[in-house]
C-alpha cells in the first residue's frame, strides 16, 4: 500500500461521515449481487444497514481515541464484506458482568414471548402490528413497545444472538488491579455462548510506553483472565500502519473461537 493511499484510507476511517458513506456503498454493492426472488435480500439489506449505522453511531459516541476509531471502522468494513450480520454494537452501562446477565435475561424473556407468538400466529413481520395493538390497548408502555420492536429487528427476524456483540468502554467491578476496578477499550461477546468474552485493547504509545504502564497492562490481563476474559492487544503503530490487517487478524481470531 502506497503512503498516499494509506493516508487517504486513514482519513476516511477517521471521518464519521466519509466512513458512513463508504460503508453504505459497500452494503449497496453486496446486495446488488443478490437475485433472491422472494425479496429477502431487501429485508436483509435493511437489517444490515440498520446494524452497520448503529455500529458507526456507537463508535462515534463511545470511542475515546483516534486509534480506536480507525481500528473499529476497519473492523466494521471487514464484517460488511465477510459477515454482514456478524457484528452488533450493544452498549452496556455500569458493571459489565451485571449488564450481561440482565441483557441475557431480557433476551430469554423475549424469546419466550416470540415462541408463544409463533405458536398462536405466524413467524412474519406482523409481530410489529401485534406490538402496536398491545401498546394501543395499554398492555405495554411506549418504552416497552420501543424495546420490543428493537428486539424484533435483532433477535426475531434474524437470529443475531449468535453474532458477535461489541460493548465499548465496559467497566469491570469484579476485575481489580492494585485495588482499583478496570475499564477496557472494547469487549466482544456472544449472547448464545456466554463463555466467549474477549477484551481488545488498542495501545497508544503515549499511554502504554512506560515501564509502569507495561507492568500494569500485564496485571490487568492476568486479572481479567482469572475472571474468564481473554485479552488481545494491538499497538497504535500497527493499527495506523495497516488498519485492515490489524482488524482482519481480530476478525479471524473471533471466528476461530466459535
Amino acid at each position: 500500500m502506497s503512503a498516499c493511499v494509506e493516508h487517504s484510507l486513514k482519513n476516511i476511517l477517521l471521518d464519521e461521515e466519509q466512513f458512513r458513506e463508504l460503508a453504505n456503498q459497500c452494503i449497496e454493492s453486496i446486495f446488488l449481487q443478490s437475485t433472491d426472488p422472494q425479496g429477502t435480500s431487501i429485508s436483509n439489506k435493511a437489517i444490515v444497514s440498520n446494524l452497520v449505522n448503529r455500529n458507526i453511531d456507537n463508535v462515534a459516541r463511545f470511542c475515546e481515541s483516534p486509534i480506536e476509531i480507525i481500528f473499529l471502522h476497519a473492523l466494521i468494513l471487514g464484517f460488511i464484506r465477510s459477515d454482514p450480520m456478524g457484528l452488533v454494537s450493544q452498549p452496556i452501562f455500569g458493571d459489565i458482568e451485571a449488564g450481561l446477565k440482565a441483557f441475557i435475561k431480557r433476551l430469554q424473556d423475549f424469546k419466550r414471548f416470540t415462541a408463544w407468538y409463533d405458536r398462536h400466529f405466524c413467524h412474519d413481520g406482523s409481530i410489529i402490528r401485534y406490538l402496536d395493538l398491545m401498546y394501543e390497548s395499554g398492555s405495554i408502555s411506549k418504552g416497552e413497545r420501543t424495546h420490543m420492536v428493537s428486539m424484533v429487528y435483532r433477535y426475531y427476524m434474524p437470529a443475531l444472538e449468535n453474532s458477535f456483540h461489541l460493548t465499548l468502554q465496559p467497566r469491570f467491578q469484579a476485575v481489580r488491579v492494585e485495588g482499583k476496578t478496570i475499564r477496557c477499550d472494547m469487549l466482544f461477546w456472544i449472547p448464545a455462548n456466554p463463555e466467549i468474552r474477549i477484551i481488545v485493547e488498542c495501545d497508544g504509545y503515549g499511554y502504554h510506553s512506560s515501564k509502569v504502564a507495561f507492568i500494569t497492562d500485564r496485571k490487568r490481563d492476568r486479572a481479567s483472565l482469572a475472571k474468564g476474559y481473554q485479552t488481545m492487544r494491538f499497538s497504535g503503530t500497527e493499527i495506523c500502519k495497516d488498519p485492515a490487517c490489524a482488524s482482519q487478524e481480530l476478525a479471524q481470531y473471533l471466528h476461530g473461537v466459535l
